[in-house]
């Protein structure tokens, strides 16, 4: 099996002046669910010629997947079949795909003013963006669950003060996250902020930082990491060993500057550890210093502070790097 972190930036460039200059400004919701088709003929299909069979990634009973040249083959008891795809996820009940394509869609624009004060608004509008599905299959090809991360917004901002007069304006994508554990899947959602500001915008709605855990039947948890801040995290890290996955995230105060980290390491679904950690107020070090390292056997070594934390087994220890 595949034990990779990837993570996801979307940041579509190519749409982002056409959400921004060709935009409508008519209410939509675009929060609706989308569908997925009952049979993906479009991803499995029969094997190309010239197809290269490279190693083997997994084997599940009577299924077993190979890594090929352009995508996979998927041998099931007598049959064979190529997922024409250049990334997928694999577990004992299917497989799992995350696609970005563009689509006319209803989403918020934020307009933000600062002067002596900030004012900021929002309203629904119609434009061009990239929305991404992450879908799971069975391996005879019928769709288990689509998952559609929360849409973008475009936002305006208008400066009046020390600084001078001036306009800027962008697209901000959600960064994504996604790591698989031996039978489930896990995608971080963390939007981004605005312009150089770590504030989310208020006005947007339902702008949160997620993390949703999947199962071969569905949703089996979802972790809003919002509640004491819409601010933009950083450092961030989402990956996985055999049967356990470690996510870990540093918030920020509103100017940016380190607040508190927290980190969770899960075994299959269940959250065996986490802890929230506090700054140093006599150091300006970073909490989470945005890497990990995770073993099958579940200890997960990650940056804190001014050392390691070190977790196994049910014991944590914080190692302080000796100076020189």
């Amino acid at each position: 099996m595949r034990k990779t972190m990837v993570s996801i930036l979307l940041i579509l460039v190519v749409f982002s002046s056409a959400c921004i200059e060709d935009v409508e400004n008519t209410d939509a919701s675009g929060t609706s669910a989308p569908s997925g088709s009952a049979n993906p003929t479009y991803l499995l299909t029969e094997v190309p010629y010239g197809v290269i069979e490279l190693d083997t990634l997994a084997e599940y009973g009577n299924v077993t997947v190979v890594r090929a040249t352009y995508g996979y083959v998927i041998f099931r008891n007598d049959t064979k079949v190529f997922l024409n795809v250049s990334e997928a996820y694999f577990f004992p009940w299917g497989f799992v795909v995350a696609e970005t394509v563009p689509e006319v869609r209803g989403i918020p624009i934020v307009n933000v003013r600062i002067g002596r004060t900030y004012e900021e608004d929002s309203r629904n509008i119609t434009a061009m963006v990239g929305v991404t599905r992450i879908e799971a299959y069975d391996y005879t090809g019928h769709l288990l669950w689509v998952h559609e991360p929360q849409p973008p917004y475009i936002w305006e901002i208008t400066r009046t003060d020390d600084g001078g007069e001036g306009y800027e304006k962008g697209v901000s994508y959600p960064r994504i996250l996604i790591s698989n554990s031996s039978e489930y899947l896990f995608i971080a959602e963390l939007p981004r902020s605005f312009g150089n500001m770590v504030s989310l915008p208020v006005s947007a709605g339902d702008v949160c930082n997620y993390l949703y855990v999947y199962g071969g039947n569905g949703l089996v948890e979802r972790f809003n990491f919002s509640s004491s801040g819409r601010y933009q995290v950083n450092n961030e890290f989402l990956l996985s060993a055999g049967n356990y996955t470690v996510f870990g995230f540093q918030m920020p105060y509103e100017d940016g500057s380190p607040n508190y980290g927290e980190v969770l390491l899960f075994n299959g679904s269940e959250v065996i550890f986490r802890r929230r950690f506090d700054r140093d107020p006599e150091c300006l070090c970073d909490v989470i210093h945005g890497w990990a390292r995770i073993y099958p056997g579940g200890c997960v070594y990650f940056g804190l502070l001014e050392g390691t934390g070190f977790y196994c087994r049910g014991t944590f220890r914080y190692i302080k790097k000796e100076n020189g």
